[in-house]
């Protein structure tokens, strides 16, 4: 009999448990803020995470192929996430996509600095007329007087405002799920373990431990999608209706984790691109890359011979996305 969890409060798959309090039944992890293909190809290049950019008492934030840092005393946003801060706050980062409808608040109150990290969207190269420069060896153009930086490699608009603006620009990085999607070669650690479930099969760390639930992917909104450091299993067969308290973000909150997600099933509600869309090869499987990804988060859906619905990976991205780059690579048919 599989082993369920979640029902009893045993798995709360959180990001930041100090954020979600209230919840009536533990779930797996809320669904990123949309499940479109992802825009902007992976890499082709060698690409590292810039660890050595974030200062000292900062937090590193990324969205999509980017990543800036900010000090942990600021506030985070999200195009999933609605707050309205009573207090005036020392800093606000805002990570998602700039076409989706805004559920912030309306009047939020006043931050001394703000920081964003959004989708760039088509954007024709000849506007711009001067050269781009390097910023930690990637090649933006500056706009804005110097606190805007379009990225094209990395799909992105950064900007900044406020007294720390030009430090935060120059922690901008590739993020670790621009590694963990890159092309270059990747190896399966001989020391990790092997599991098979929803006709894949994958490699994972040994030191991370094997769950199980029946539990669907519906749970409490999240500002930040996230994964405990487990291997969860999910046959997503039954439909939970969990009650939630939302509390504000702050970025100090935010802990980026290794684990793994395997859902498929009923409830499991992500669907496949259409055959057209790009998709990328795993090992004879057919791998789509959704959009949206943040919080630390990769979520790939796979077409599995034999099986009628898709099965769901959804993988941490610590660190530098070298521990999910393998994760991501030894995906195959069961």
């Amino acid at each position: 009999m599989m082993r369920t969890v979640g029902k009893l409060g045993a798995v709360a798959i959180v990001t930041v448990a100090a954020v979600l309090t209230g919840c009536t039944t533990s779930t797996a992890p809320t669904p990123t803020s949309t499940t479109a293909p992802l825009r902007k190809a992976p890499p082709a290049t060698v690409v590292a995470v810039d660890t050595a950019a974030t200062p000292r008492g900062w937090v590193p934030v990324d969205f999509g192929l980017a990543q800036i840092s900010v000090p942990a005393s600021w506030w985070y946003d999200s195009p999933t996430w609605g707050w309205c801060p009573d207090n005036p706050i020392p800093g606000l980062v805002l990570a998602g996509e700039d076409h989706l409808p805004k559920k912030t608040c309306p009047h939020p109150a006043s931050a001394a600095s703000f920081a964003s990290v959004v989708s760039a969207g088509v954007e024709e190269i000849a506007y711009h007329r001067l050269k781009p420069v390097l910023v930690n060896g990637i090649p933006v153009y500056v706009q804005a007087g110097g606190l805007t930086y379009w990225v094209q490699s990395l799909d992105a608009y950064v900007h900044a405002s406020g007294p720390l603006a030009r430090r935060v620009l120059h922690t901008l990085t590739w993020s670790p799920a621009a590694v963990a999607l890159g092309t270059q070669t990747r190896v399966v650690p001989a020391s990790w373990r092997w599991y098979s479930f929803a006709g894949l099969r994958f490699a994972a760390p040994p030191n991370l431990p094997r769950q199980t639930t029946d539990d669907d992917l519906v749970g409490c909104p999240q500002a930040v999608p996230g994964l405990q450091p487990w291997v969860l299993l999910s046959t997503a067969t039954n439909a939970l209706s969990p009650s939630c308290i939302l509390l504000s973000l702050r970025v100090s909150y935010i802990h980026y984790g290794d684990g793994v997600l395997v859902a498929s099933g009923p409830y499991q509600s992500v669907p496949l691109p259409k055959k057209s869309y790009p998709c990328r090869g795993l090992h004879g499987l057919r791998a789509c890359v959704m959009s949206g990804t943040y919080g630390g988060v990769v979520e790939v859906i796979v077409a599995v011979p034999g099986r009628s619905r898709p099965t769901l990976v959804d993988i941490g991205l610590a660190g530098n996305g070298m521990v999910a780059r393998s994760i991501l690579y030894s995906l195959r048919a069961a």
